[in-house]
């Protein structure tokens, strides 16, 4: 009887051991992949802050760029123009007119088109943007689930530890 109660004592022993080298490794593993995903979210969010100033960059240079082809676009009117006036002929009239408004239309139409595709890209970072902070919010959520396995170590080897204490009780003599 003394050795079945030894046998019994030093089983739930190691169980109570095993359960709580199993909370520390869990806790250690917790505290690296916190460690990991706190990381890895300042990552992202740094990614996040500079998809943001890409963006802020782009509509800038959209708007520098389709500035400098409205002025491309008025020099050639001009130069177009000064060279039909010269030559003795009216400029704002016929198909001179018709050229010189053509010209404006299409210059427009460019500088829209640059202005538009500098939206896109700005568009095309920002999502990338939300992207990079979802991932921020997804790391450090993974925080929160790991936190969890700490937990659920101990519950595993505390119910391991009443199933083996309940299978021992003819042997302690509990009722």
């Amino acid at each position: 009887m003394c050795d079945s109660i030894a046998l019994a004592a030093t089983s739930l022993a190691l169980t109570v051991a095993s359960t709580g080298m199993g909370a520390i490794s869990a806790a250690q593993q917790q505290k690296s992949q916190n460690a990991a995903a706190e990381y890895n979210a300042r990552i992202a969010e740094r990614n996040a802050q500079q998809s943001e100033l890409l963006a802020q960059d782009a509509i800038a240079r959209g708007k520098i760029d389709a500035e400098a082809q409205r002025k491309e676009t008025a020099l050639k009117i001009g130069a177009f123009q000064a060279s039909r006036g010269g030559s003795g002929l009216l400029v704002n009239s016929g198909s001179n007119l018709d050229v010189r408004e053509d010209m404006a239309g299409f210059g427009e139409l460019d500088a829209l088109t640059i202005e538009n595709n500098a939206d896109r890209e700005a568009w095309q970072l920002r999502n990338q943007a939300t992207d990079y902070t979802l991932q921020a919010n997804l790391a450090r959520m993974s925080k929160r689930s790991s936190a969890l396995a700490v937990g659920s170590s101990i519950l595993t080897g505390t119910s391991k530890f009443g199933t083996d204490l309940y299978g021992y009780r003819d042997t302690f003599k509990i009722t």
